[in-house]
């Protein structure tokens, strides 16, 4: 409709801009020879994965029409993976070979990758200015059918001013246009500079400003992915391009699951079982000593921290290891890390800098990295050669449990033998933008896999005693879902007990009515949020609290908001995603959802998150204030249990309008 050609208009067409710069750059990624070629996909067997390419052929021949979609119809993302009319299939625990695996999880990181690029599209598609300044004319030099990839290489060449860097990165998502006006999907991969005007497109090597002293601009030359589908569309000496999106880490992804046959730990990985070598643990290794290591602060720490590092210095090094460490919150070690700052220079080149940074990288003893970015080809040359050690000992990974399961294994590219996971599976998972895939489990972690195989066995060292919350905010907590293993450190018991309120309370609000946002769809409560500003007033005036003292957490954006309006003062106000890792004095929770917001409702959303209610109770250090809607959330077995829990515990207390608060006092 109308939009769908405001779009083609806006985005792709009739704009003038003035020449943009470039920076040299080099291919990142070894070409890999393909197991199975784009015309035979329909005829492919589950006996093998594909290749990289592959994944790249069915990206690139998605519809750019389709980002104007408000949603597409399932499965039309992977119609030609899923070939045989077979159906996804959820995320498993366990599987029988890597086929097994891709099959699993190839439809789902394609619909992640899809919401991507239609989440970064619509930003842009917002931005003031950007259509203009985004949008690239570019001279079409020669064009390389490769048929085996199923994907076509377009070489062009564009004049850009010397000093400006703002052309398509590697790895960019573009919006190819055709001379005819056709768009489609490209890949930006090499960029460099053209010294020898004599292979400088005609059209471009008559420009007086490549001849100036010094030359006013430089001819770039990129070289860019398309669909062999859509080689028909590629006509006359003209294309259009405009970015939509960095895929480079979307695509790493993709690169690993194509390799994972190849990374070692992970074939033991597939289907594990309790009695796997993988997880043994030799207790006659390790070292027990009659004091504790500085750094732990009790039993459990300590034992950790030993087997921990009798498993990256056994003597059979480089035999495959898994160790798994539970840290439920307020449990962690405290870290200090030192290091040297690499080298930075605008003056000095990517190359120099390039091989600065791989020298400094092996000189460390210990190198810090996203998951991810262990994909750059900065690292390849630590994992290139099979035949020798390999380079790294140990892939140590913290908050294990908030990153995809795929995204865990990158770093095994470079045949790391031994693996420690330290996470916490009952708090965030990652985050997942497709829907579908999160209803196929897509956004299980490595950890949670493994917990949830093993979580009442002995191969998970739970750290059990806490640091941060008074004991009765820990109370619940710990009962529900840490089993009751989940301790208070005896002198933070103390420390806490002097606070002179009442550390835990559910204050129910019995004139609650959630109503939905009209433009934003998020919920908010006016109800609440007028118990939560009385609150407030209440501990600074009464209590003698510091407002930065103070922490409120509520699920939905538009609730964030309506509180924040309503206070006159800076105060420390997030979702339970943004609180996570975080903690307060005093936390006061806003859940929101109250039974009359919608005739027959039944569904609580995020609020009925297990995950989130143990993240939003444990941010508290002396105490935490729950406020809700008491019979509107026991439709909820996990509300059902802290209400009937706070009820015993004698914590519930009724707020209807301008409650004074007094019974919150202890003393």
């Amino acid at each position: 409709g109308s939009k769908s050609s405001l779009r083609s208009n806006t985005r792709a067409r009739g704009y003038s801009h003035k020449p943009l710069a470039s920076v040299s750059s080099v291919n990142l990624y070894k070409q890999a020879e393909p197991k199975v070629s784009c015309s035979n996909l329909t005829e492919q067997l589950w006996t093998e994965t594909f290749s990289y390419e592959t994944y790249l052929s069915y990206i690139l021949a998605w519809k750019p029409t389709w980002l104007d979609e408000p949603s597409l119809a399932p499965g039309v993302l992977y119609k030609d993976y899923c070939v045989g009319n077979r159906l996804p299939i959820q995320v498993k625990t366990k599987y029988t070979s890597f086929s097994d695996y891709e099959l699993a999880h190839l439809p789902w990181l394609l619909e992640e990758t899809w919401e991507t690029i239609k989440r970064d599209d619509q930003q842009h598609f917002e931005e003031k200015n950007y259509q203009s300044s985004g949008v690239f004319d570019l001279c079409l030099c020669t064009e390389e059918k490769q048929p085996r990839l199923g994907l076509m290489m377009l070489r062009c060449q564009i004049l850009v001013d010397k000093d400006n860097q703002t052309l398509p990165k590697f790895d960019d998502l573009l919006l190819v246009t055709t001379s005819r006006n056709q768009q489609l999907f490209g890949l930006q991969r090499e960029k460099k500079v053209i010294f020898n005007h004599h292979i400088i497109h005609e059209t471009l090597v008559t420009d007086a400003h490549l001849y100036t002293k010094p030359a006013k601009v430089i001819c770039s030359e990129l070289s860019i992915y398309i669909s062999l589908k859509y080689a028909s569309f590629i006509t006359g000496s003209n294309v259009q391009v405009q970015v939509i999106t960095s895929l480079i880490s979307n695509l790493r992804r993709f690169r690993t699951l194509a390799s994972l046959h190849s990374f070692p730990i992970v074939s033991d990985l597939l289907s594990p079982g309790v009695n796997d070598n993988l997880f043994s643990l030799n207790s006659s290794h390790v070292q027990q000593p009659d004091v504790m290591s500085g750094e732990a602060k009790n039993e459990m720490q300590d034992r950790v921290i030993n087997e921990a590092v009798s498993i990256v210095c056994q003597s059979n090094r480089y035999r495959p290891r898994v160790y798994i460490v539970q840290g439920p919150p307020g449990t962690g070690l405290n870290i200090i890390r030192v290091g040297h700052e690499i080298y930075s220079s605008k003056q000095a080149s990517y190359r120099e800098l390039r091989e600065l940074e791989q020298g400094k990288l092996a000189e460390a003893d210990v190198v810090f990295s996203t998951l991810n970015y262990v994909g750059n080809s900065i690292f390849d040359s630590f994992g290139s050669d099979t035949n020798q050690s390999p380079w790294f000992d140990c892939l140590i990974v913290d908050e294990a449990g908030q990153c995809l399961e795929i995204d865990t294994f990158i770093p095994l590219r470079l045949r790391i033998p031994c693996m420690l996971l330290f996470g916490d599976p009952e708090q965030f998972p990652p985050t997942v933008l497709s829907q579908r895939a999160q209803n196929a489990n897509f956004g299980q972690s490595l950890l949670a896999r493994l917990y949830s195989l093993f979580k009442s066995t002995d191969l998970i060292r739970m750290l059990n005693i806490q640091y941060r919350m008074a004991e009765p905010i820990c109370r619940f907590p710990s009962a529900h879902i840490y089993n009751r293993k989940l301790l208070t450190d005896l002198s933070t018991q103390k420390e806490r007990a002097r606070f002179r309120l009442k550390p835990y309370a559910f204050i129910n609000v019995l004139n609650s009515q959630a109503e939905k946002n009209v433009v934003s769809q998020s919920y908010l409560n006016h109800a609440e949020a007028e118990c939560i500003v009385e609150l407030i007033n209440y501990l600074t005036q009464r209590a003698s609290i510091q407002l930065s003292s103070i922490g409120i957490i509520t699920p939905y954006r538009a609730q964030l908001a309506l509180i924040s309006d309503r206070i006159n003062c800076h105060l420390d106000i997030a979702t339970v995603d943004g609180f996570q890792g975080r903690e307060k004095d005093v936390i006061l929770i806003s859940t929101v959802r109250a039974a009359a917001e919608e005739p027959g409702g039944n569904s609580l959303g995020f609020v009925a998150d297990r995950r989130r209610l143990n993240v939003a109770l444990t941010r508290g250090k002396y105490a935490v204030y729950i406020i809700g809607h008491a019979k509107s959330l026991t439709i909820n077995g996990d509300w059902h249990l802290l209400i009937q829990d706070a009820h015993r515990r004698q914590c519930v207390f009724n707020y209807e309008t301008r409650h004074h608060f007094d019974w919150l006092q202890r003393f």
